[in-house]
């Protein structure tokens, strides 16, 4: 990659000076790699800077570290212990750090990545899949080819099991389903990405400014409450699901045990309204008890149900209230004198403050209710930050589609409809033409492996490959240096232009780019 000239020495001092003007703090790391105090004396950091006695280490938020040993340990005055304020949420999170005398040293706004976790670990599954079903393809066409298929039409009994299964393969081994145990302790991935999302901000705030204590807001949403504000005490034990075993049983009795489309035949499935994977609940209201022919005709698109569906609601809040106590367990390991306050009382204070909504606003109310400060001198300057993915260990991305092409023209995209397949398949586009069946092997056998279309080649498919994510790669959420300013990368184009995180996006030349920082996961944009 290439670089910018380099900067000489009175200019890069010059914009040191800069940086340091707009933090207004300056971050300061001692020789140890222990955090210090934060500084306001600009004029010292310069000096420090221009005669080798500290080195830069971070240009957002600005941040020096010391290159010579102290000469002896300060003790922090008790004016000067600070408490860091939290107000939690999922997808934004406002923190802020202050002193005993009301000085706001740190003040940020956190958008995490959690809403991000149920796309990709649902991703992951059917990627997973696809590999196992090729897998087991693979012998199967060996066996069919050989003439050495074996009947399983009555099913067979597997190690394991006490009732015939009919499985795709010739399987020996135990039944992998009789093994899939969860531990005591176990908990939903999105649960437990975001509990260690605390965990790392708190981690990243520590290495900027010391932390002396914790304050945190208490949050526990009460859903039927948030729908009826009347709900008081006994009221959420007589919910409309009260004297049934389950929300199952409960369709059962509101459909009288029949099936809600054809009247006659008994309940066997439960069909979702709005589909899950398109954001619908799995309330009652949005399903529907329906008898096994009934259910195959309405995803065959045979019969339509005709009934809207609701969407999930509160799911957000439903995750955080999973997450609460393990994310107060794991900052009590870390910090024992965790302080708590409730919604309420950050309501009440900061109105009779006067100060507007805003989660860095709430943090700072938070840090203030529990060391008693009537005033705050505000920093000025809050940090926006982003959470992005910073993993390399995902080798395969996924596998692509196969492609089939007639005179240049995609027609076709695998050979049967995949789930939720919008495009033709090969097989729905040979019902669509109006040809015969010795047509049709005639149309099939122009269909040979391409690894291109090309001027010569216009007709045949694309097989399906695996994508190899390239360990060297630089990941969203990396930042780089164009023409003095830093930009936060937030994804590339075509390997050639960096397209930028800032609002609006622009696209730079990744050539005219100078990379400056790795994606850390927390990156201040």
């Amino acid at each position: 990659m290439a670089t910018l000239p380099a900067l000489s020495r009175a200019v890069f001092l010059c914009l040191i000076l800069r940086f340091c003007l707009m933090s207004a703090k300056v971050c300061v790391k001692g020789y140890n790699g222990n955090t210090l105090y934060p500084t306001t004396r600009c004029g010292y950091v310069r000096w420090l800077l221009k005669n080798g006695k500290a080195k830069v280490i971070r240009k957002k938020p600005f941040q020096i570290q010391l290159l010579y040993q102290e000469e002896k340990k300060y003790e922090t005055k008790e004016s000067q212990k600070t408490i860091l304020g939290i107000d939690p949420g999922r997808q934004n999170i406002g923190i802020s750090v202050i002193t005993k005398n009301g000085e706001e040293l740190f003040s940020a706004k956190i958008e995490t990545r959690n809403k991000e976790i149920p796309v990709l670990i649902k991703d992951r599954k059917h990627h997973r899949s696809n590999r196992r079903r090729h897998r087991r393809e693979k012998p199967r066409r060996r066996a069919k080819k050989s003439g050495t298929v074996t009947d399983l039409s009555a099913g067979r009994i597997l190690p394991g099991c006490t009732e015939p299964v009919f499985p795709k393969d010739i399987i020996n081994s135990e039944a992998r389903f009789m093994n899939r145990k969860r531990g005591s302790g176990w908990i939903t991935p999105t649960v437990r990405q975001l509990i260690q999302t605390y965990v790392s901000i708190v981690k990243m705030v520590s290495d900027l400014v010391p932390i002396d204590e914790i304050a945190i807001e208490l949050t526990k949403f009460a859903f039927m409450q948030m729908d009826d504000g009347s709900c008081r005490g006994s009221d959420f034990q007589n919910g409309r699901l009260r004297g049934y075993a389950n929300k199952y049983d409960y369709i059962d009795c509101r459909q009288n045990h029949t099936c809600c489309l054809c009247g006659t035949r008994p309940i066997e499935h439960y069909h979702h309204l709005g589909k899950v994977s398109e954001g619908g609940s799995d309330l009652p209201e949005n399903l529907i008890g329906v008898c096994a022919l009934c259910h195959e005709k309405i995803h065959k698109g045979g019969l339509s149900t005709k009934i809207a569906g609701i969407r999930k609601k509160y799911h957000h809040l439903s995750v955080l209230n999973t997450a609460m106590p393990y994310i107060v367990r794991e900052l009590e390991k870390r910090y024992p004198g965790l302080s708590f306050c409730s919604g309420f009382d950050t309501f009440t204070f900061r109105n009779s403050l006067g100060l507007h909504k805003d989660h860095n606003i709430d943090a700072v109310c938070i840090a203030t209710l529990n060391y008693g400060v009537q005033t705050i001198a505000f920093s000025g300057t809050t940090y926006t930050i982003k959470q992005f993915r910073n993993h390399n260990r995902q080798k395969i991305h996924c596998q692509q589609e196969r492609t089939y092409y007639v005179d240049g023209k995609v027609v076709a995209k695998n050979r049967k409809d995949r789930c939720e397949q919008k495009g033709d398949s090969l097989q729905s586009w040979l019902a669509k033409q109006d040809l015969s069946d010795l047509e049709k092997e005639k149309i099939l056998s122009f269909f040979r492996p391409i690894k291109a279309v090309s001027t010569q080649v216009k007709t045949g498919v694309k097989k399906s490959i695996r994508i190899f994510c390239d360990p060297n790669r630089i990941l969203p959420g990396a930042a780089f240096q164009y023409n003095g300013k830093r930009f936060v990368v937030k994804g590339t184009r075509s390997k050639i232009y960096f397209q930028t995180e800032e609002d609006p996006g622009q696209k730079i030349l990744i050539n005219k780019c100078k990379l400056v920082e790795h994606n850390e996961g927390l990156v201040f944009l």
